[in-house]
């Protein structure tokens, strides 16, 4: 009979920054040995990380021809469709460099929140959409990121993480868009520093008094002083998130 190779975390592609997944499992450090879902798995590297760390993993993908861990189940499924699974079936999730490629993050997040069970995790990561250099192109080409033509659109799959980047949310609006499903931020970070925007350091300074005068009528109306962080407005490439449910 001819063995099975077993898998190495070499054997897997990496479609995100690849800190994200060393970061994503260590922020799920401390809790109970569960049942966790990876969504969208993709190869399945994160899959792989976790159940190394004695999780119990379930992956979902549009595309479950791709992921390569015969040992972990594998489920087809739509980000931006009801999820297959019971209500409270999860103590944990992950969504990795899929925000930005939904059409609705609110039904997405509310559908996390449908089948973690009380108290249950969420971690994602998303572009830093916030960061000092990104609002300043914003500011003179307003927009984020290049448009998506219609074209581009219509010849992408529109199954979830294989659609361009859709949704470009500023920190204020994922924090909304978490707390109408249910979440409560326990910890945001930033992944892969931009080094060259510490040139635009006065500017950070410059922000931190505005919301200082803002003061708490500020941050009420705005969050303004949650958005207005360090590891916001200095931040990297990339915000990773950890939530928790409150149900």
């Amino acid at each position: 009979m001819k063995e099975t190779k077993r898998l190495d975390i070499c054997d897997f592609a990496v479609g995100s920054y690849d800190e994200e997944h060393f970061r994503a499992v260590e922020l799920l450090e401390g809790a109970d040995r569960g049942r966790v879902l990876d969504l969208p798995a993709g190869p399945g590297r994160l899959s792989w990380m976790l159940a190394q760390k004695g999780h119990g993993v379930v992956a979902g993908d549009i595309k479950p021809e791709i992921f390569k861990d015969p040992e972990i189940p594998i489920v087809k499924m739509n980000l931006q469709e009801t999820f297959p699974f019971r209500d409270s079936s999860f103590d944990a999730a992950f969504l990795i460099e899929g925000p930005e490629h939904l059409e609705n993050i609110y039904s997405t997040f509310r559908e996390y929140a449908r089948i973690l069970k009380p108290g249950g995790r969420l971690i994602l990561s998303l572009p830093n959409y916030s960061n000092l250099e990104t609002r300043l192109k914003i500011l003179f080409y307003g927009i984020a990121e290049p448009v998506t033509s219609a074209e581009e659109l219509r010849n992408a799959s529109g199954n979830g993480r294989d659609l361009p980047h859709v949704n470009r949310p500023l920190y204020p609006l994922l924090r909304m868009a978490l707390d109408f499903a249910g979440f409560e931020i326990e910890r945001v970070e930033s992944v892969n520093p931009k080094k060259k925007q510490w040139l635009l350091f006065p500017l950070f300074i410059l922000i931190k008094i505005f919301t200082i005068i803002k003061g708490k009528k500020g941050d009420m109306k705005y969050w303004i002083k949650d958005s207005n962080r360090k590891d916001i407005l200095m931040g990297g490439n990339a915000l990773m998130v950890k939530a928790r449910i409150l149900k």
